[in-house]
């Protein structure tokens, strides 16, 4: 039985029938030594090798994490200013520029919602 990894989703599955999987799209029983104990999200595939992302590579996998973080805490914070109808937005305007100032999903996370 083979493993096998989507090139372009990492997804891995630990048995399969082989011809039920494209190499183009899989790679058939790949080396994940590479990569022990990384986290998936800092994953490249180079050819059929495995490898951990670069330093500016998962700097720029962190960066995309954290703006669509940011949109949905801003998104939650429009909904609760419309389900609150919050007649002074002063909290509201004070979430968002904390949100939007954030540079970790901690400090987005410590952003409490206007009451």
């Amino acid at each position: 039985m083979a493993r096998f990894l989507n090139r372009r989703t990492l997804e891995y599955r630990r048995r399969g029938h082989t011809p039920d999987f494209s190499p183009a799209d899989w790679i058939i029983n790949p080396d994940l030594s590479a990569v022990a104990g990384v986290p998936r999200k800092y994953w490249t595939i180079d050819g059929d090798r495995v490898l951990e992302m670069s330093a500016e590579q998962k700097a720029h996998v962190d960066a995309i994490e954290l703006e669509v973080y940011k949109a949905r805490k801003l998104e939650i914070l429009a909904e609760t200013v419309l389900e609150r109808a919050i007649q002074d937005d002063t909290d509201y305007q004070t979430a968002e520029a904390a949100v939007e100032a954030a540079r970790t999903l901690e400090e987005v996370d410590a952003v409490e919602l206007p009451s």
